[in-house]
């Protein structure tokens, strides 16, 4: 018998429209982006137009999934265009942070705005990745939820601390042997909340798999 070549329903059209939206985007800045940095820059900033490349590439893959091209592997395809955004992104921040010159006689241009949008980049194709496993079971994305919940009271638990860079100032007045058992407790209990968010996000994504033509009836 033979095995139908598709069991995962292609994406939604109007899903598909935003992936064809953020590839343009991704393929056109990277290759306008690579053009000024060795051809209008009075010194080619290498390391720069190297991820430029990387992320042009990421484009064309994107332009080619919105085809059909990677119907069977939509999530991890997804996954890895965010991921090439992210780390291109992030390290040519660092290869460059200190500024570099586009054209000649221009003052020097700090890559950060532009490296940011190569976040929101990533964090775009990262969403439309999860979404793109998730659709799949019901029972994923209850898992998904609740994994959502507890990182959100994860970001509660350390947010003071984080601000603080340290122990909050409202903590100080606490004695040293309570305060070192309430810092105890409250470590013991992020631990809790970061082990079970992360137990519920790979559920989620365990229930996805394991039902990949779940919705395929109602495509």
């Amino acid at each position: 018998m033979n095995v139908a070549s598709h069991t995962i329903p292609p994406l939604p059209a109007k899903v598909r429209y935003v992936v064809l939206v953020l590839s343009v985007v991704t393929l056109v800045s990277a290759v306008i982006m690579a053009f000024a940095t060795v051809v209008t820059a009075p010194t080619p900033v290498w390391v720069m137009f190297g991820f430029e490349v990387a992320i042009a590439i990421a484009g064309c893959l994107g332009l080619a999934g919105w085809r059909g091209r990677f119907d069977e592997g939509q999530g991890l395809w997804l996954a890895c265009i965010s991921g090439t955004l992210l780390v291109g992104g992030f390290l040519s921040y660092l290869a460059t942070r200190g500024g570099f010159v586009l054209t000649r006689g221009g003052a020097s241009w700090s890559p950060v705005w532009w490296c940011a949008g190569r976040m929101v980049l990533a964090a775009g194709f990262g969403v439309l990745a999860v979404y793109a496993v998730l659709r799949r079971s019901r029972e994923g994305r209850a898992y998904f939820v609740r994994a959502m919940l507890l990182g959100a009271a994860c970001a509660i638990v350390a947010g003071p601390f984080a601000l603080a860079r340290g122990v909050p100032s409202f903590m100080n007045t606490i004695p040293n042997l309570i305060l070192g058992a309430v810092l105890f407790i409250i470590a013991l209990v992020w631990v809790i909340l970061a082990c079970a968010a992360g137990h519920c996000l790979i559920r989620a994504f365990e229930c996805a798999r394991g039902a990949p033509s779940a919705n395929h009836a109602s495509g």
